[in-house]
């Protein structure tokens, strides 16, 4: 789903790096109407997989690190969004949770 919505150029950076030649744009649509960081909940889901599946002791514990580097990363990321796109992304944050979505 996130693909959908989640262009290659932009996940390359071209908004941030060139923004003359394609302006950044804030996602709020599909799944990024349902969670603020899909990216990011797909890439733990898919370590805990690969460490349930391979019962490998170094992978629970991969996972364990990499579970408060990535929220690091997202408080981080929200901020600099914030500065970017303004009012704008406060509301997005209002609501729309940050990982889990809501019911």
């Amino acid at each position: 789903a996130r693909r959908k919505h989640l262009k290659v150029r932009m996940l390359l950076g071209v908004p941030e790096v060139a923004p003359t030649v394609e302006a950044p744009q804030m996602l709020s649509e599909g799944i990024y109407g349902r969670i603020r960081h899909p990216r990011y909940v797909e890439f733990v889901l898919g370590l805990a997989g690969w460490a349930l599946i391979l019962d490998y002791a170094g992978l629970y514990v991969a996972l364990a690190a990499t579970v408060p580097v990535i929220h690091m990363i997202v408080l981080l990321e929200e901020r600099e969004l914030r500065e970017r796109f303004g009012p704008a992304y406060s509301d997005y944050m209002a609501r729309v949770p940050r990982y889990l979505p809501r019911r």
